[in-house]
């Protein structure tokens, strides 16, 4: 008869902000956190994850006629080319660890030297001690271009999730609980985010990847298998009941 909390959240996708302070208060009070992120396509559920943050970076240069004065502008744009090339060269597949420039804005028209370019940079970690290199190798970048300046916003948004013991433990008991309705329950992992990064480094056992099983997330593919739902619910409740 042990109560059963149900948290509902809006903004997971753009870093928990507002979310994550609720989100940690209550797995200090429960005995197990279950998060409902989409399963593996064999069913596994989700036992480690990469860490995860990023950056806003803003290039100023000077606008200029690009036909009567380009020699007297400072062209954004260029200079960040130069610094997108340094930032993408941090990325370490060896280390688990990528940066990805996915959003860059620049310019107005084609006949005026740009003054300002912005991008926004996706940093994933598998490793917790990258998150240091990274984020000194990004804040010192220099601008190459006499006259322009370089704006640095961001951090670490969430830690990685690492299958250690505490984890090894958890899923093991809940393989166990799951064997007991015919499930073949599996460990994976990926490098997505979720909130239950929040959770695992408060020491609470915490099981991820409980939903629905499909896959094209984050794009026009993004789909599930309906017949997935019924298998899931069967193992979310054999999980409350049986911890």
């Amino acid at each position: 008869n042990r109560p059963v909390t149900l948290l509902c959240t809006s903004d997971e996708e753009i870093g928990s902000h507002t979310s994550r302070e609720h989100i940690e208060r209550l797995a200090l009070e429960s005995e197990l956190v279950l998060v409902m992120e989409p399963g593996m396509m064999d069913g596994a559920l989700k036992t480690w994850r990469k860490g995860g943050g990023g950056f806003d970076i803003t290039v100023r240069g000077r606008a200029a006629h690009a036909g009567g004065d380009h020699e007297k502008g400072r062209n954004a744009i260029e200079e960040m080319a130069h610094q997108i090339l340094a930032i993408q060269n941090l990325t370490d597949y060896s280390k688990g660890t990528t940066l990805n420039v996915g959003v860059i804005n620049g310019g107005t028209v084609s006949n005026v030297v740009p003054d300002e370019c912005s991008i926004e940079v996706d940093v994933r970690i598998l490793q917790p001690d990258e998150w240091q290199r990274i984020d000194s190798a990004v804040r010192s970048l220099k601008p190459l271009l006499d006259g322009t300046s370089i704006q640095i916003r961001g951090g670490l948004n969430r830690g990685p999730m690492p299958f250690d013991a505490r984890m090894k433990a958890t899923f093991e008991k809940a393989s166990s609980i799951a064997s007991q309705i015919g499930v073949d329950l599996k460990a994976s992992g990926t490098g997505g985010v979720s909130d239950a990064n929040f959770v695992a480094p408060l020491g609470i056992p915490v099981l991820d990847g409980l939903g629905a099983i499909g896959e094209g997330y984050h794009s026009e593919r993004e789909y599930i298998f309906a017949d997935s739902i019924p298998q899931r619910v069967n193992l979310l409740s054999a999980l409350l009941q049986g911890w």
